[in-house]
């Protein structure tokens, strides 16, 4: 069962480039990563098209202990 909460305000809308969020993206250097808690693979997987979309870097994501760890492969 899933506790209802209230008073808790609602987040702005995020997307993969939003800043707000921090994911380094550009700072990634090939063969480093960095972890998503508590996230959606499918969700991760959309920022990375994203990102390869309008930048060259690659990135793959992987499900491991803790979230979703994200790797720039080139």
């Amino acid at each position: 069962m899933y506790p209802i909460e209230k008073g808790i305000p609602i987040p702005p809308m995020a997307y993969a480039g939003n800043k707000k969020k921090g994911y380094p993206w550009r700072e990634l250097e090939v063969g480093d990563s960095f972890l998503i808690q508590g996230s959606n693979v499918q969700n991760v997987c959309r920022m990375i098209h994203l990102q390869q979309k309008t930048h060259r870097p690659k990135y793959c994501a992987r499900t491991v202990e803790g979230g979703i760890r994200v790797w720039r492969t080139e």
